[in-house]
C-alpha cells in the first residue's frame, strides 16, 4: 500500500519532481543506517523532490540506533528546504506509533489496515489457486466446502496476535498444500497408482487424520519403545487424544478446544529427557501441528561455542548481536544467553554504533555462519 501511495504521488504530479526511495527499517539496523538515510533524503532533494518510504518502521522503534534514524528522518521531514518537495511515507506494524510518539504528533493521518476477515482470506486463497493453475485446480469439497472453511477458520485464529501475518499466512498455507500434495503424489505413484495433479485432497488441504498419523508416526514408536517414562507416554497419548477430539469437531463445524503443545521436560542426567524432547517435537511435526513443518534442536552448549567463535574471528559488537538475539529468541535457552550477552555488552560497545564501515562486512559473515544452523 505505501508503494501504491508513493506511485500515485509521482504519476498525478503533486510533487515537483519522481523520485522515489524505498528502504527498510530492517536493512538500516543492519548497515550504517543514519549514514544511508541522510544521503537517500540528500539525493531526493537534489533531484527536485519524490516520495521517500520507509517500510518495516517498527523495527526502529526497537533500540537506540533506530530511534535516531528515526529522529533524523522526522527532522527532515519538517526542513523548510523538503517542504512542499518530498513526501515521507511510514509502514509499520500497529504499535509503531505507539513505540515512538514522534510519528503521532507530527504525522496527523495515519491509516490503520484491518486484519483481513475470513471471508477475504478465502477469496485470496482462491485467487491464488486459480491464478497458479489457470483454473484447473479442482478441491475435495468444491471451492466453498468445508475443508476450505476448516482451513481458512485456522488461519483465523491467529487475527488479532502480534505474529498474524494475513496474506503472508495464506501464501504459507498455500505452500503447505502443495508440498501435502507433492508428497502424497510421489508416494502414490511409487505404489503403482495413476493421481492427477490437477486435485487437491482433504489431506492436502487439512493435513492428515491426527488419529492415522500418529499410528504411522516413527518418533512415537521409539518413544513408546523407551523403558520407563509412563508418564510422558501418558502425557503423549492424552495430548493426541484432545487433538483427535478437535479434529472431529472442525469436521462438524465447532469450535475445536483450546490445547497447549508447550513441554517441559525435566530429569536427572541420563534420564532421557534430550531425546523425549526430540521425539515429541517430531511427532508434532510428523502430525503436521507445527506451523511450518519444521523442528530443530539447539542446545545453549552450541549458541556458547557459535558466539564465542563469531566473537573472536568477527569481533561482533553489541550492534550485532541485537539481531543474532532477534535469530535465537524462537528458542528460550539461548534467546536468554544473548540477552544476557546484550546486557553485558551493550555499555562499552554502544559508543561504536555504526562507525566502522568494517562492522557491515563482520556482521554479514555472522549472519552467513549462522544460516548455516
Amino acid at each position: 500500500m505505501a508503494q501504491v501511495y508513493s506511485l500515485f504521488m509521482c504519476s498525478y504530479g503533486i510533487l515537483p519532481a519522481d523520485g522515489r526511495v524505498f528502504l527498510r527499517g530492517s536493512e538500516l539496523l543492519t548497515s550504517d543506517g543514519l549514514s544511508t538515510a541522510k544521503n537517500w533524503i540528500e539525493k531526493l532533494h537534489n533531484v527536485g523532490g519524490g516520495v521517500f518510504v520507509l517500510d518495516d518502521a517498527h523495527y526502529l522503534t526497537q533500540n537506540e540506533l533506530g530511534i535516531q534514524i528515526i529522529d533524523y528522518i522526522l527532522a527532515q521531514m519538517e526542513s523548510y528546504e523538503n517542504y512542499g518537495k518530498i513526501v515521507f511515507v511510514f509502514a509499520g506494524h500497529k504499535k509503531t506509533v505507539e513505540l515512538h510518539p514522534g510519528l503521532a504528533t507530527k504525522i496527523p493521518c495515519v491509516l490503520q489496515l484491518e486484519d483481513y476477515t475470513d471471508r477475504e482470506l478465502h477469496q485470496m486463497l482462491r485467487k491464488e489457486i486459480d491464478m497458479r493453475y489457470k483454473d484447473q485446480m479442482q478441491v475435495e469439497g468444491g471451492m466453498g466446502g468445508i475443508y476450505m472453511r476448516i482451513l481458512i477458520r485456522r488461519l483465523g485464529r491467529g487475527r488479532g496476535s502480534d505474529g498474524f501475518g494475513n496474506a503472508r499466512e495464506v501464501e504459507k498455507a498455500f505452500t503447505r498444500i502443495r508440498e501435502r500434495q507433492g508428497d502424497r503424489l510421489n508416494r502414490e505413484r511409487r505404489d503403482g497408482g495413476n493421481p492427477g495433479d490437477f486435485y487437491f485432497t482433504k489431506e492436502d488441504l487439512i493435513g492428515p487424520d491426527p488419529s492415522q498419523a500418529f499410528r504411522q508416526s516413527t518418533a512415537w514408536k521409539k518413544l513408546n519403545g523407551m523403558i520407563g517414562l509412563s508418564s510422558v507416554k501418558e502425557s503423549v497419548l492424552s495430548m493426541i487424544g484432545m487433538i483427535e477430539t478437535n479434529y472431529k469437531r472442525e469436521l462438524q463445524e465447532k469450535s475445536p478446544m483450546e490445547i497447549s503443545l508447550n513441554r517441559v521436560f525435566l530429569g536427572s542426567p541420563g534420564t532421557g529427557k534430550t531425546t523425549v524432547a526430540k521425539y515429541y517435537g517430531q511427532i508434532l511435526v510428523e502430525l503436521g501441528l507445527l506451523s511450518n513443518g519444521e523442528g530443530q534442536f539447539i542446545s545453549s552448549q552450541v549458541v556458547r561455542t557459535t558466539y564465542k567463535t563469531l566473537r573472536s574471528v568477527n569481533r561482533l559488537s553489541c550492534k550485532h548481536l541485537w539481531k543474532l538475539m532477534i535469530y535465537l529468541s524462537r528458542y528460550q535457552e539461548p534467546g536468554r544467553l544473548c540477552r544476557q550477552l546484550l546486557r553485558t555488552n551493550r555499555k562499552q560497545d554502544q559508543s561504536n554504533f555504526g562507525r566502522s564501515s568494517r562492522q557491515g562486512t563482520d556482521y554479514r559473515r555472522s549472519l552467513h555462519a549462522l544460516s548455516s544452523w
